[in-house]
């Protein structure tokens, strides 16, 4: 007999991960389960044609969305991890090795599937690359863990491998 699935009780979850790892499949698989609206961090942050939106707009539309009563948002953006973290009542971390995410990257740049915003296709160069094999494993992985440790003592925390 296959194992139950534990209800989602949550009504206000982060999903985060590398690049790559499926956070974005995953965030759009919780929210098709559980109703709940499913922001962006990326198209928070990006304008189209990659236009990095000002600090100011990208706090409010930010604000917006955890105003809401219930939300699923995906993305990273540690600068602004903190205050996610203060709302929500649950952290879903996908861990996934590096070269995993890295080949699903290229798989998916060379395929042209998808884009990262509105207005922003898909783009991949060799600093992305690099972020992606390198920098976030060894660096923005371990500053993530060390913050979703710091939430674990209020809410809750399912590290996906």
């Amino acid at each position: 007999m296959p194992a139950q699935k534990e209800p989602i009780t949550a009504h206000k979850i982060i999903v985060v991960g590398s690049p790559g790892a499926g956070k974005t499949t995953f965030a759009k698989r919780l929210a098709h389960e559980t109703g709940l609206p499913l922001f962006y961090m990326d198209e928070m942050f990006w304008a189209p044609h990659w236009v990095e939106r000002g600090n100011a707009e990208f706090t409010a539309r930010l604000n917006d969305a955890l105003a809401q009563d219930k939300w699923i948002i995906d993305g990273n953006y540690i600068s602004s991890m903190q205050l996610r973290l203060a709302r929500a009542d649950a952290v879903y971390f996908i861990d996934v090795p590096a070269w995993k995410c890295t080949y699903r990257i290229i798989k998916r740049w060379l395929r042209r599937e998808g884009q990262q915003a509105e207005g922003c296709p898909q783009r991949v160069d060799l600093a992305f690359i690099k972020y992606v094999a390198w920098t976030f494993p060894r660096s923005a992985r371990l500053r993530l863990l060390a913050l979703i440790k710091s939430f674990a003592r209020n809410g809750q925390v399912h590290h996906i491998k």
